[in-house]
């Protein structure tokens, strides 16, 4: 389960552009949760299209949620429906 978001912050950088929040939380498995994981970036560049919560930060978590599932030894369950593998 996940959740992403993108938040502009009240002030402008001092060139006058936005400046933007982007985080994506989730936690694994989602049918027994043992982890949860938070990823916030402070100001992705706002002229890039990677600058909201499933274009920033959504891949960083995606490798910290690979990373935590081996680490863990988290194994998939019989009723695991799964998700299409990250491809790079």
């Amino acid at each position: 389960m996940s959740k992403l978001n993108i938040s502009r912050l009240t002030n402008e950088n001092e060139d006058g552009s936005r400046a933007y929040f982007a985080t994506f939380v989730g936690f694994l498995p989602a049918n027994d949760p043992r982890i949860s994981i938070l990823v916030s970036i402070d100001e992705p560049d706002p002229s890039s299209r990677d600058r909201f919560g499933g274009t920033a930060a959504a891949p960083a978590f995606a490798k910290v949620a690979t990373m935590a599932i081996h680490e863990l030894s988290i194994e998939p369950t019989a009723d695991d429906a799964g998700c299409p593998a990250v491809v790079e």
